[in-house]
């Protein structure tokens, strides 16, 4: 899991366009080119559609939990889990994927706000050249919709659930089993912390769009994602929250390089 969430926010941080040395740069490039099509070479299967391929990207979540779904009713017909566990397993383990793919669905449902300028005076999608911002003869309103919806109904809704559920006095043992994937990577007492990664992931997907429409200065956006990270690291360092004492140093790592 944090393996996972350490790449996503490593192309995330590489999309964000800064002026850096010639080292970070091609690095940057690198990243670029591996993302590309967002975890998923989808273009591999089907066609070359942006806005289908757009779709395909933010239903990546949900395909998968129903592929989980699936397999864990299976397991409980031939009598390979028991029903008590296959409704953990089918709770914990959709809620790690989405937890795991937070970052880039979200990322990917704000692309229709992310534009590059012409000097045409004319403006595309950093993800789909072909489409102009806010014009209607080339579908980007069908991009703005479908990612206001994602935002609307899966991020922020997905987001503060995770943060209701490991308030102390909101678990109960009836729905423990159900918000594993939440608390078994943190020390006792400290199982807040995965809503605050969560928060983090979902800040730093929305600064990027935030600096667009002011003006799209990169010393602003520089400020503003190097301090939720400075937040984040003075945190981990104070608290140490991760069951792995390694996992809390690479965390510590990661970020402050960041």
């Amino acid at each position: 899991f944090f393996m996972a969430q350490a790449a996503q926010l490593l192309i995330t941080l590489s999309d964000l366009d800064l002026q850096l040395p010639t080292m970070a740069e091609m690095f940057r490039i690198r990243l670029s080119s591996i993302e590309k099509e967002d975890v998923f070479r989808f273009t591999c299967w089907f066609p070359q559609s942006s806005l289908s391929l757009y779709l395909l990207q933010l239903a990546s979540p949900p395909l998968l939990c129903a592929v989980i779904v699936v397999g864990t009713l299976l397991a409980e017909r031939f009598k390979w889990l028991a029903r008590q566990d296959a409704k953990a397993t089918k709770w914990n383990s959709c809620g790690t994927v989405m937890s795991c793919l937070l970052l880039s669905t979200t990322r990917a449902a704000l692309a229709p706000f992310m534009c590059d300028k012409h000097p045409t005076g004319q403006a595309t999608i950093e993800r789909f050249p072909e489409i102009l911002c806010w014009s209607t003869e080339t579908g980007h309103a069908f991009f703005v919709v479908a990612g206001l919806m994602w935002l609307v109904f899966f991020s922020f809704p997905f987001v503060i659930l995770c943060m209701y559920v490991v308030i102390p006095g909101v678990r109960t043992p009836q729905n423990e089993y159900r918000s594993r994937f939440l608390t078994i990577r943190w020390r006792p007492g400290k199982e807040y912390f995965d809503a605050l990664l969560l928060f983090r992931q979902l800040v730093l997907c929305l600064v990027p769009v935030g600096v667009e429409f002011a003006g799209g200065s990169p010393v602003l956006l520089l400020a503003g994602s190097g301090a939720i990270l400075a937040v984040w690291v003075i945190a981990v360092a104070g608290v140490m929250p991760w069951q792995s004492p390694a996992v809390n140093y690479m965390d510590l790592g990661t970020s402050f390089g960041l």
